[in-house]
């Protein structure tokens, strides 16, 4: 009776040392932190001559001591001298093995026992299993022989088993720990990289700004050269007009310069408008319209109306565009109002959704086909007209002359 009622006490200190050890490994996040409560909280007040902790290496082919309770124990957190065990070597190497708890009542006996630090007659081994893999052994020795129980197998399967839980929290945070330091250093290798690239970006933009601005520089003084070239040989032709006596040969020349001129405002407008890569088609209209009514001095008898939308050609496109425009009007204004005779020009340049549509008319006394200058304007027109893949109407009728002009876009 009185044995049922020590073993009874004894029973309800363990559960009581168990308890105080699960609140205290709630405070544990490492797992040297984990096995040193086994010593530290659990050991410790099991009346144990000592204890050792081992966790299986990386290889998983060694036991290393980790933790220590007792002789072993020389300072608070370190282990004299602490033994390294290959799987299946002792009394710990064969748990650790087999994976099932050992309790041996007299070593002298056991052909697998192996000193440690000094000879002990009695040992308790328990696994430590993590998903059914042994990962550490609890190890005990004691001078006696006979000194550990059935108790002492059950409580350090209980601590092995919380312990575990522990180990296997504590090797997620650490793996997340690492995952995170590791993903912090690509984040600012990453980010090193990115802002080497943004300074190489920065003075590669810088360099190409700088050719962009030289090559405009470049472009604006081309177009100024060719449009002073295209100006001097308009006086050229001015010059020799003037010595003519012959009113046909000098009209020659003068259509000539009107041909010059038209091609000169494009570079005009490029150059002083500072956009290289498009011309303003009204304006370009309005340009030619006010040099050739000035050039054969129709402004006061011949009236101009414009209906244009807003619309950009590209370099390749205006130049053509511009000589058909100039011959339609210079056609106009030498044959449609003879002596003297007012009238009203009508020019408008519609944008449709795929092409563009040019409109020369006037009330003039309409279009002579038997004219031959008449007639090599009208071949400069269908010539031009087809480089731009166009299609070209010209409608005489007593009411005056009707031109239209539709390309695609």
């Amino acid at each position: 009776m009185f044995e049922n009622i020590e073993a009874i006490k004894r029973k309800a200190y363990f559960l009581e040392v168990v308890n105080d050890f699960s609140s205290r490994l709630l405070h544990v996040n490492t797992v040297d932190g984990a096995v040193w409560a086994i010593t530290k909280h659990a050991v410790s007040r099991l009346s144990y001559a000592d204890c050792v902790v081992y966790l299986v290496d990386s290889s998983g082919e060694f036991l290393i001591q980790k933790a220590a309770y007792g002789p072993k124990n020389e300072g608070e957190f370190d282990i004299k001298n602490p033994l390294i065990l290959r799987i299946g070597q002792g009394i710990c190497g064969h748990v650790a093995k087999t994976g099932i708890s050992e309790c041996i009542n007299d070593t002298s006996k056991d052909p697998r026992y192996t000193v440690d630090d000094s000879v002990r007659l009695s040992e308790i081994a328990v696994p430590i299993l993590s998903q059914g893999k042994v990962i550490g052994v609890i190890d005990s020795e004691h001078p006696d022989k006979d000194f550990y129980s059935s108790q002492d197998i059950e409580i350090l399967e209980t601590v092995a088993s919380m312990v575990s839980v522990k180990i296997d929290q504590a090797l997620a945070l650490e793996r997340l720990a690492n995952y995170k330091d590791e993903l912090e250093k690509k984040v600012a290798e990453s980010t090193r990289e990115l802002q080497v690239t943004i300074e190489e970006l920065k003075v590669s933009h810088a360099q190409i700004e700088q050719r962009n601005r030289e090559k405009e520089t470049l472009l604006q003084e081309i177009h100024h050269r060719v449009k002073n070239n295209l100006q001097l040989v308009t006086s050229l032709l001015n010059l020799h007009a003037n010595r003519l006596a012959n009113d046909e040969e000098r009209f020659v020349f003068r259509d000539c310069q009107s041909r010059i001129k038209s091609m000169s405002a494009v570079h005009e407008q490029l150059y002083h408008k500072g956009n290289l890569s498009r011309i303003d088609v009204k304006e370009y209209i309005e340009e030619i319209c006010k040099e050739l009514f000035f050039s054969y001095r129709s402004e006061e008898v011949i009236k101009l109306k414009l209906n244009l939308d807003q619309y950009y050609f590209d370099i390749e496109k205006s130049i053509p565009f511009g000589l058909i425009l100039n011959e339609l009007i210079v056609n106009v204004l030498k044959h449609a109002f003879p002596a003297s005779r007012g009238g009203l020009v009508s020019i408008d340049l519609k944008e449709h959704p795929y092409s563009i549509e040019l409109s020369v008319n006037d009330d003039g006394v309409g279009f002579d086909t038997t004219l031959q200058y008449s007639t090599m304007g009208l071949d400069l027109v269908n010539t031009l007209v087809s480089q731009v893949d166009g299609e070209c109407t010209i409608l005489s009728v007593e009411s005056g002359t009707h031109c239209n002009v539709i390309f695609p876009k």
